[in-house]
Formats: C-alpha cells, structure tokens, sequence
C-alpha cells in the first residue's frame, strides 16, 4: 500500500499518468482481447457458455489463497481517490480506463472455468508438469491445486512460481475437496499426475471411479501403459483407460477436441522449457 501511494504520487507530479494511461490502455485493449478468446475456447472446450461455472469459479477463488487478486485493483483507486479528495489531483481519463480495464481483466481471467484440471502430489516434478501443460495447452485453461512451496527454489524461478499462483486454487483452510469435486464434475478433462502416489491422488481416483467420472481421467505415467499404475487400475471395471507419457497428453486433447493446441514441437512457448 505504501509503495502504490508514493508511485500514484509521483507520476502525478512527473506528469506521467498520461503516459502511463495510453501505454497502459492500451495493454488494456489487448487484455480485453485475450479474454474474449478465452471465452471462446473456453465455450469450446464445455460446448455452451458455462456462465453457471463461473459463479462457481468466484467461490473458489474467494476461498483460495488468491483471492486478494479480486480486491487488489481496489489499492490503486483508493490511493488516487485519496489523491484527489487531499490535494485536488485529476488524473487523465486514459489512466483511469487503463486502471478499470486491468481490474476487469484480473477479475474476468479468474472467473473462467478450466478446460483442464490437473490433480497430483505436490512436489517438484508435478509442478514442473504442470508448467508443461500451461504452455503446451494454451489456449485453454489449466487449474491445479498444489502447494508453491514444493517447489525447489533451484528448479524455479520467481516469475514460475507466480505462473503458479495465477491458476492455483489451494484453499486456504485446507478443505481442497470442496473445490475439486465440483471442478471434478464440471471440467471437460482430469489430468491426473500418478507417478507419485499418495492418499490424495487415491481418494481423487477412487471418486471418479465411483462416480462415473473416469471417462474424463488422462493419467500420467513416466512409462505410460506400461507403468506400474496400470497393474493398479485392473480393479476398474472400465476398459480404453488413457495412461500416457507426459508430453504426449496436448496431442492426445487435441485429438480429442482441443483443436486450438499446437503441436508441442512447433509451439514456441515451450522453446527452452525444461522437460
């Protein structure tokens, strides 16, 4: 809060904000964008506008560790709302659009629904797929619910793990089923990472096998069918289980509908990634 203060302040002084406000209305205008494409291969991805998921999507996020990016924006109206009731400061109207456009963009981003959710155990090499698949899957939305701190500060930087924070959903009082199984229900995928067992992951699968929901599961095996995890899922009376390598499930979404994936190895966003 401090620091918003003395930056409002100051630009105020230096004549910046006009500056300021075009350059930043017009990274507004392509944020804009970016989410009516969302939109789009979000409807895609669920067939219809899930304008009931994302009501739920703003309980989620509300209960989630993230859920200051819903009042965040507030910080820097009230620093020039100060501004303008103490000392008569009138900002360009460009700047105040540029302000609105990126709080609308922060809220909207997080009341869309995932194309894809992905369950595992919370270490470093889950996370590291999980950075895959926000890349090889983009456009479409990945949502995990992992703990940041799992990850090796040697094997992440600062600008990975606030990738991280965008589309996590950890809750803050510990009570993750209350919003994975309703994610479970609505989500077009489940990818679940099962190379690494635990009492998590078992509980998440058994609930798909109960309940009918396994026909969405992509599961992720260092040694795909072959691995030990398919000798463990001879108790699922289902046959055409999908147990795959890590990087072949974008392929294997594309082939089943995500038509807007590019081939992993001609999309440049995973260009130096490390597998």
């Amino acid at each position: 809060m401090p620091v918003t203060i003395f930056v409002v302040g100051a630009i105020t002084k230096y004549d910046a904000a006009k500056w300021l406000g075009i350059g930043g209305t017009v990274l507004g205008v392509l944020w804009l964008l970016s989410d009516i494409h969302l939109l789009a291969v979000t409807r895609q991805a669920y067939g219809r506008v899930p304008f009931k998921e994302m009501f739920m999507m703003l309980r989620f996020v509300a209960r989630s560790r993230i859920h200051y990016y819903l009042w965040l924006p507030l910080v820097p109206f009230s620093a020039m709302a100060a501004f303008h009731y103490f000392k008569g400061t009138v900002y360009p109207t460009t700047f105040v659009i540029a302000i609105t456009l990126f709080w609308q963009h922060v809220v909207v981003y997080q009341l869309f629904p995932p194309s894809v959710l992905m369950l595992g155990t919370s270490r470093t090499e889950s996370i590291q797929l999980r950075e895959f698949l926000e890349r090889a899957l983009n456009p479409y939305r990945v949502i995990v619910l992992l703990e940041p701190t799992a990850a090796s500060p040697a094997r992440f930087s600062n600008f990975q793990r606030n990738i991280l924070e965008w589309d996590n959903l950890r809750t803050r009082d510990g009570q993750w089923q209350a919003v994975v199984h309703p994610l479970m229900d609505i989500v077009p995928f489940v990818v679940v990472d099962v190379r690494f067992p635990s009492a998590g992951v078992a509980e998440e699968i058994h609930r798909m096998v109960t309940t009918g929901l396994i026909h969405k599961a992509v599961f992720v095996e260092d040694r795909g069918a072959s691995g030990p995890f398919n000798e463990q899922l001879k108790f699922i009376a289902t046959t055409g289980l999908r147990i795959v390598l890590p990087f072949e499930v974008p392929l294997l979404l594309k082939e089943m509908g995500f038509s807007r994936i590019i081939d992993p190895q001609y999309n440049p966003l995973l260009s130096g990634l490390k597998k």
